[in-house]
């Protein structure tokens, strides 16, 4: 391989991880808000069913 190549590879490498950001990394906003928007809708079911579910089936201990 010639020298000038490897510089040029190594170069392209050492770029590629300098834009690698957060930013960069993040899903599109659009998915987010959606995922946000279902997990905003469906968390509260799923705590609201458990609660139903376990509605007086806990008892206190007596000391």
């Amino acid at each position: 391989m010639r020298p000038r190549a490897a510089a040029c590879r190594q170069r392209s490498a050492s770029a590629i991880v300098a834009v690698f950001t957060p930013v960069a990394a993040a899903s599109d906003s659009t998915t987010l808000t959606s995922m946000l928007i279902g997990i905003g809708i469906v968390f509260p079911v799923i705590i609201g069913y458990n609660l139903y579910l376990f509605r007086g089936k806990v008892v206190p201990v007596k000391h």
